[in-house]
């Protein structure tokens, strides 16, 4: 089965062909496709901005000790533990309805509700903080569910909106949304913190700006290219092949889950994904931590290294999944390839950080830069195995892989303060080993399960 083929949409029947056969032959195929990735990618990255505007929020501006008023976000230290596991925990709540969610209702409309709760909730954290500060705590739940239905999305739109040759690229952009998010936060954050103003503002601006993206959303964005008003006939030939635009079945194909979650190759997946998202997170959560307080870096620095692990992530997303569509290897060589430079690559340099001392402050940081950066490849390893092996039934791979790294963000905290209270070096280094060995290990699993071709549930079909 060639990639193309398994791009055909779950629900075949919307392929309306009347509506196709109208545009002329002869003109150019359009950029429709790219549109709707830069959409779909800025509601992704957005979602993280609204989140992450919390880390600002909490030292922005500065504290009057005359009459003891704050423009800061200001919290009890046992407080702040509930507000940054909140978010997470939004996620995990709606995650294990989200695949039966998308059976009944849209992408279009699920994203959308999603967006606008997730908005609606940033501009009013400032409002709720006035009222009672636990209200915050609520709202950032609320966030955290508002943003759950975007979790599959890099799933669906590289299933379902993307040539054959570009599922790498487009996956890549995609799951380079953290960094996105995180990079408009810190510079508007950053200039506007700078100009002296309050906290609310942050919130404000940021929920002003989901709100115009997510109306963008409604307007522009389609499930599936064959239902949009303004594709052209050769995009949907590029995007489906063209020897599927008259051929569609007329039957809607149900969610095979005894089929998928007993497949050797999505299994492997689940496993790199668990690896990956509990491996390598308390180093990304922790990292300015470790270069501020272990390694005794200025602020200055450790905002300019941990900028750097971010950008060198970014970029090393882009061009794996680049290079994961033109190298004329097999695909499931390039699946092994790539992830193996990534998660195992990653758990190699954790294990040869916690062999170096202190003292080494320069050489500790280059491994911690390198291990968030170099994790970046992940978007050619398992984050495309999912696509490649569950093809329309991706967005329920997705959606496990979304609980899995939900469970890490709300527990690797306790653990990294169980063993390393402190916080120094010598502290750590047990969690580079713990975290390190997973990394290898569920490589190595992945690498012996991994095959890079559409497994067989997603050939079959119901009768009619």
């Amino acid at each position: 089965m060639s990639v193309a083929e398994a791009l055909i949409a779950e629900k075949p029947e919307l392929l309306l062909v009347d509506s196709i056969d109208k545009e002329d032959k002869d003109e150019p195929a359009g950029y429709l496709r790219y549109a709707i990735l830069i959409l779909a990618t800025l509601c992704c990255s957005i979602v993280v901005s609204c989140n992450f505007v919390f880390n600002f929020a909490v030292v922005c501006g500065s504290r009057n000790e005359g009459n003891g008023t704050t423009t800061s976000l200001d919290f009890p230290n046992e407080w702040l533990r509930l507000l940054y596991s909140a978010f997470p925990l939004g996620n995990l709540i709606l995650l294990p309805f989200i695949s039966a969610i998308t059976q009944r209702y849209s992408q279009r409309i699920m994203i959308a509700m999603g967006g606008f709760t997730t908005a609606i909730a940033t501009l009013l954290i400032p409002l709720a903080y006035e009222v009672h500060p636990v209200y915050v705590i609520v709202l950032r739940f609320v966030q955290g569910i508002g943003m759950t239905p975007l979790i599959p999305l890099s799933a669906h739109v590289s299933a379902r909106w993307t040539p054959a040759h570009k599922i790498g690229f487009f996956l890549a952009v995609m799951t380079g949304n953290p960094q996105i998010g995180i990079f408009f936060t810190m510079g508007l954050s950053g200039f506007l913190c700078g100009q002296g103003v309050p906290w609310q503002v942050l919130y404000y601006v940021h929920g002003f700006v989901a709100l115009c993206i997510y109306t963008a959303w409604v307007i522009v964005f389609r499930d599936f290219p064959a239902t949009h008003p303004w594709i052209k006939r050769k995009e949907i030939e590029l995007i489906l092949g063209e020897e599927h635009i008259h051929n569609a079945h007329k039957i809607r194909e149900p969610t095979p889950y005894k089929a998928i979650f007993t497949n050797v190759s999505v299994l492997c997946v689940l496993i790199a994904a668990f690896g990956n998202f509990n491996g390598v997170s308390p180093v990304v959560v922790f990292s300015s931590t470790i270069i501020r307080q272990a390694l005794g870096f200025s602020q200055y620095l450790t905002g300019f290294w941990n900028s750097l692990s971010f950008v060198m992530q970014f970029v090393l997303k882009l061009l794996g999944g680049h290079l994961s569509d033109v190298l004329p290897f097999s695909e499931t060589n390039k699946l092994r390839f790539f992830n193996t430079i990534s998660c195992g690559l990653s758990g190699v340099l954790m294990l040869m950080s916690a062999f170096v001392s202190v003292s080494h402050h320069n050489l500790c940081l280059f491994f911690v830069v390198m291990i968030q950066g170099v994790i970046g490849f992940n978007s050619a390893g398992f984050n495309k195995a999912g696509i490649v092996v569950a093809r329309q039934h991706a967005h329920i791979v997705a959606t496990v892989q979304g609980i899995i790294m939900c469970l890490g963000l709300v527990f690797e905290p306790f653990l990294v303060y169980h063993v390393a209270p402190d916080q120094s070096w010598a502290q750590w280094k047990y969690l580079f080993i713990g975290h390190g060995l997973v990394l290898i290990v569920t490589n190595g699993i992945y690498c012996i399960g991994i095959r890079g071709r559409p497994a067989p549930f997603t050939k079959t079909l119901p009768r009619n």
